[in-house]
């Protein structure tokens, strides 16, 4: 079997809830089994209570979203569903979350919660560094060996989210203030900023995004748009390639999805995911 970061979290917290209860644990180690597992699962507010797997309390969120809101539109289900997951501590009460779900084929917003507040990005500014350094390569001659570099390294940002690989793309560009002029002139992302590289350890927080602005880059990808269609065409197959999902386990397991195509990021305060998902 082949251990994933999902399955690992699952096989953890799962022998954690049967050991133990948080009421027998102080504080600073609740906030450190937290930071473990690299989710906040709202630990620290459950603190005193009988702590159940929050998969299974995940689970139950769904079975009961599908009871009570089977016949409501997706946006009323997601409310319900995160609402669930609030009530029952897995989601700390002061998180805020987001959530745009677009039909492409289609044209229409399919949910639409809270996307144009600006969060920090973490890790889902990369795709918009790949889309400046397209951007450039299409207005300036570079040389192969200089190209195959650069294709290695936004091949590692995006699918294996390197940190170092995503440093040398922005140098590449001209600086972050480069990147940031290039996004300015495209006219399309509002909440979007590149303020910084990525820090030692991968502690960004000061580059910020918002589901309504990924969901844009995704869009004008797919239709072609950003930079050229060439160009669009092959930063959407470095977008396919990504192995850092935290969906894709549950969502290409559904009857009729064949692909994924996004990018995630993480930090302490941030986690979210950006993706294109393939269905008949």
């Amino acid at each position: 079997m082949i251990l994933t970061r999902r399955s690992w979290l699952r096989n953890v917290t799962s022998a954690v809830a049967g050991a133990i209860t948080l009421d027998a644990l102080p504080a600073p180690l609740v906030s450190g089994l937290e930071q473990l597992l690299g989710l906040d699962y709202g630990l620290a507010e459950a603190k005193g209570k009988q702590w159940r797997n929050p998969f299974l309390v995940i689970d139950d969120a769904y079975q009961d979203t599908l009871k009570n809101k089977s016949n409501d539109n997706l946006e009323d289900q997601i409310q319900h569903f995160v609402g669930y997951l609030r009530s029952h501590g897995v989601i700390p009460a002061g998180e805020k979350t987001s959530f745009y779900v677009y039909d492409l084929e289609k044209k229409y917003v399919v949910a639409d919660i809270n996307i144009d507040e600006q969060r920090m990005s973490a890790s889902l500014i990369k795709p918009f560094v790949m889309a400046a350094a397209y951007d450039k390569l299409q207005r300036t001659k570079v040389k192969p060996k200089t190209r195959a570099k650069l294709t290695s390294d936004i091949q590692a940002m995006i699918q294996h989210s390197s940190n170092a690989a995503t440093n040398r793309v922005i140098d590449f560009v001209g600086g972050v203030k480069t990147v940031q002029a290039y996004l300015a002139r495209t006219k399309l992302f509002g909440e979007t900023k590149v303020v910084e590289k990525i820090p030692p350890g991968g502690r960004t927080y000061r580059n910020k995004t918002s589901a309504h602005d990924l969901n844009i880059l995704l869009n004008q990808l797919y239709k072609g748009n950003l930079v050229s269609a060439d160009a669009s065409k092959e930063m959407l197959a470095t977008l396919d390639g990504y192995v850092t999902s935290r969906v894709d386990d549950k969502v290409i397991a559904m009857e009729g999805v064949k692909d994924v195509a996004g990018k995630t990021g993480f930090v302490a305060g941030l986690n979210g995911e950006a993706t294109i998902i393939e269905y008949q």
